[in-house]
C-alpha cells in the first residue's frame, strides 16, 4: 500500500516535526475560576460513540466495581479544579488538529497526508501521555520516592549539617544550634515528612515532559492494526507503552527510547496505531481476535479508573473487574525507583 513520503518506511523523514512548542500550555498568566475539564478529549472518545444511538454516547466501565454506564462523551474523563480555562484553551488548540489527523488515518487506513498531520497526531499522543490523571499521579509517586531517598542521603551527610549549623549562626548572630540538635531535626524530618507535589504542580511538571516524548515518537515507524472480529476499547489513559522482551514477555510502561519499545494507541473500535523502531513493511496489518484481546487487556491494565467501549460487553466488564486494583501508578516498581534514586543521590553527595 502506498505510504506518504513524509512517513516513508513508514518512518518520518528529516522533514518531520522536530519539536512541540508547549510554552503556551505551561505559561499561564492568571488563574481563572476552574471548571470541569476533559483530560481525555471528548472528540477522541467519539470514535467509540454507538453508531445506532445519538452518536455522542459511549459505554463506560468503571474499575471500582460499579455497573457500566451509557453516557455522553461530554461527561466522560472529566475532573474538576485541575487547571485554569487559559490552560485548557491552550491544550484544545492541539486537540483539534490531532483528532482530525486520527480520523484521517483510521477512516482512510493510510498514514497522515502531510508532516503537519503527523505532527498533530504525534503531538496529541504525547499530550495524552502527560495530561491524564494517571500521568500526574505517576509523576507524584516518582517525586515522592526521589524525595525520600534524597532525605536518607542528607541525614547521613555530616558536611551538609555542619554547613546548616554555620548558616544558622551567620543568619542569627548570638544564636547557635549545635550539630547534634541539627542532625536530630534531620532524622525527625526523614521519619515523619514525605515530600509531595500538589496536583497542579504535578500536572504542569508532567506537561513539561511532552516535548521529550514527542521527539521519541517522531523517531518511530508506523503500523495500523485493523480488527476483523473483535473490537478495540480505550480508556482514561489510552496511550500504552510496552517493552517486548525475548521469549514473548511484554513489560508495560516506559522504554519507548529502547529498540524493543512499542506504543499502542487505539484510534477507533476497529483500528489501533502501533509505533515501533522496527515497523512492518505494510502499513495496514489485519490482526486476529487474540491480538485484539491482548491489546484490550493492556488498555485495562494501564487504565486509571475506567474503560470505554463502543458496545455493552460482558468481556469488557470482566476486564474492568479483573484489573480493578491495577493501574499505572501501583504498577510502578518502587524498589527499583528507590535503588535508582539512592545511587543518584549518593553520587551527587560524593562530588
Amino acid at each position: 500500500m502506498m505510504r506518504n513520503r513524509a512517513l516513508d518506511s513508514p518512518r518520518p523523514t528529516t522533514d518531520r516535526p522536530d519539536d512541540l512548542d508547549l510554552r503556551t500550555c505551561v505559561i499561564v498568566p492568571r488563574m481563572s475560576t476552574p471548571k470541569r475539564i476533559h483530560y481525555v478529549p471528548a472528540g477522541y472518545q467519539k470514535a467509540w460513540a454507538a453508531p445506532h444511538g445519538s452518536g455522542k454516547r459511549v459505554w463506560v466501565y468503571p474499575k471500582d466495581g460499579k455497573p457500566p454506564r451509557y453516557q455522553s462523551t461530554k461527561d466522560t474523563a472529566l475532573e474538576s479544579n485541575r487547571h485554569s480555562p487559559e490552560l485548557e484553551n491552550a491544550l484544545n488548540s492541539y486537540d483539534s488538529g490531532g483528532i482530525a489527523a486520527i480520523r484521517q488515518v483510521f477512516q482512510g487506513e493510510r498514514g497522515p497526508e502531510s508532516v503537519e498531520d503527523a505532527r498533530n497526531l504525534l503531538g496529541f499522543m504525547a499530550l495524552l501521555m502527560t495530561r491524564t490523571v494517571a500521568a500526574e499521579r505517576e509523576l507524584q509517586k516518582v517525586f515522592e520516592v526521589a524525595g525520600v531517598e534524597a532525605g536518607k542521603q542528607l541525614v547521613q551527610d555530616d558536611k551538609a549539617w555542619a554547613r546548616a549549623c554555620q548558616h544558622v549562626a551567620e543568619a542569627n548572630p548570638g544564636k547557635t544550634i549545635d550539630f547534634d540538635t541539627m542532625r536530630a531535626l534531620g532524622r525527625d524530618l526523614e521519619d515523619n515528612f514525605k515530600p509531595q507535589l500538589t496536583p497542579k504542580v504535578a500536572m504542569l511538571d508532567s506537561l513539561m515532559l511532552t516535548d521529550k516524548l514527542f521527539r521519541h515518537l517522531c523517531g518511530m515507524g508506523w503500523n495500523l492494526m485493523r480488527a476483523g472480529q473483535g473490537r478495540f476499547i480505550t480508556s482514561d489513559n489510552p496511550v500504552i507503552e510496552a517493552l517486548f522482551h525475548p521469549g514473548g514477555r511484554v513489560q508495560l510502561g516506559g522504554g519507548i527510547a529502547q529498540t524493543n519499545g512499542r506504543v499502542f494507541f487505539p484510534l477507533s473500535p476497529r483500528h489501533c496505531l502501533v509505533l515501533s523502531h522496527q515497523p512492518l513493511p505494510n502499513f495496514v496489518c489485519p490482526v486476529s481476535p487474540a491480538v485484539v484481546d491482548s491489546v484490550n487487556a493492556w488498555v485495562a491494565i494501564c487504565a486509571e479508573s475506567m474503560l470505554i467501549s463502543e458496545v455493552k460487553s460482558a468481556t469488557v466488564a470482566k476486564l474492568a473487574i479483573r484489573f480493578k486494583d491495577v493501574n499505572a501508578v501501583n504498577r510502578l516498581d518502587e524498589q527499583h525507583l528507590s535503588s535508582m534514586f539512592s545511587q543518584l543521590w549518593a553520587q551527587k553527595t560524593q562530588r
